[in-house]
C-alpha cells in the first residue's frame, strides 16, 4: 500500500467501500472497508458536481485528499484498536443536495479539513480537528 503517502478516497459508487486514487485519479485499491488518513482536505470538483446535475448521472465530484495511514480491503475485520478509533469519531458527510458540501452530521456545520478521518462501513469520522 502507499502508506504515509498523499492520496484521494472517495465512496464507491458501485460497491459499498471506499477506493484510493492517485494524484492522477487512477485507483490504486477498491472496495476497501477501512481507511485512516492524517492531514485531510475534503475537496469537491465544481466542474464534475456540475456535470453530475446537468446530466442526471452520477459523477466522482467529492472527495477527501490526504496521507494515508492505514487501509483494509473488504472483508477483512477491524482490530479493537481501529474500533476504538471508530467509536470516539464525529460522523461526516457529503450533502451535495443541499449544497452544503461536506458538514458534521449532527450540526450541519462545514469541515474542510481535518487532522484525521476514519472511513468505515460507509461512513466517514472526524477523530481530530
Amino acid at each position: 500500500m502507499f502508506m504515509n503517502q498523499r492520496v484521494f478516497l472517495h465512496k464507491n459508487l458501485k460497491k459499498m467501500g471506499f477506493d484510493i486514487l492517485d494524484a492522477r485519479m487512477r485507483p490504486l485499491y477498491t472496495d476497501l472497508s477501512y481507511v485512516r488518513m492524517r492531514d485531510v482536505t475534503f475537496v469537491i470538483c465544481d466542474k464534475n458536481k456540475t456535470l453530475a446535475r446537468e446530466t442526471g448521472q452520477k459523477t466522482q465530484h467529492a472527495w477527501v485528499e490526504g496521507i494515508l495511514i492505514d487501509a483494509l480491503p473488504r472483508p477483512i475485520r477491524i482490530n479493537n484498536d481501529q474500533l476504538r478509533l471508530i467509536d470516539i469519531g464525529t460522523p461526516v458527510e457529503y450533502r451535495s443536495s443541499k449544497d452544503l458540501g461536506f458538514v458534521y452530521i449532527h450540526s450541519q456545520q462545514p469541515i474542510e479539513t481535518a487532522s484525521e478521518i476514519i472511513a468505515y462501513n460507509g461512513r466517514v469520522k472526524v477523530t481530530e480537528t
